[in-house]
């Protein structure tokens, strides 16, 4: 974000100064394409995008964990279900076989956009 300091704007963020200019005003994002700052601003952008595309088709994201005996395995997820069946979960991320009988077994939580996108504590992180 963008500040006035005397005769100069700074940028809040990475610290980067310009020249008093029209096209550069206290609370403008920061022009710099590398200031952490627009990483967020991608990041928000990145976020109406996909509530816009969830409104439409309701596809919601899922952590998925399988848990198996070489250890565990994650994976991201997305359906149209709060929760989804199991063998759902198991046709659409598994790329090999689903032994339970062996202890394998899968952990699905919901996970909401912001935290998805990393948006949840990055802005409290990084201004």
């Amino acid at each position: 974000m963008l500040q006035q300091h005397e005769n100069k704007i700074v940028c809040s963020v990475c610290g980067r100064t310009w020249e008093m200019d029209e096209e550069l005003k206290a609370g403008d994002p920061c022009p710099s394409d590398d200031c952490p700052s627009r990483a967020i601003t991608l990041r928000e952008e990145a976020l109406k995008l996909l509530k816009q595309a969830q409104a439409i088709d309701g596809m919601m994201p899922h952590i998925v964990m399988h848990h198996h005996e070489y250890g565990d395995t994650g994976y991201i997820f997305w359906s149209d279900k709060i929760t989804p069946e199991e063998d759902e979960v198991v046709k659409a991320v598994l790329h090999s076989d689903f032994e339970p009988h062996k202890g394998e077994y899968l952990t699905v939580d919901n996970v909401l956009l912001p935290e998805l996108l990393g948006l949840a504590n990055l802005a409290e992180t990084i201004l």
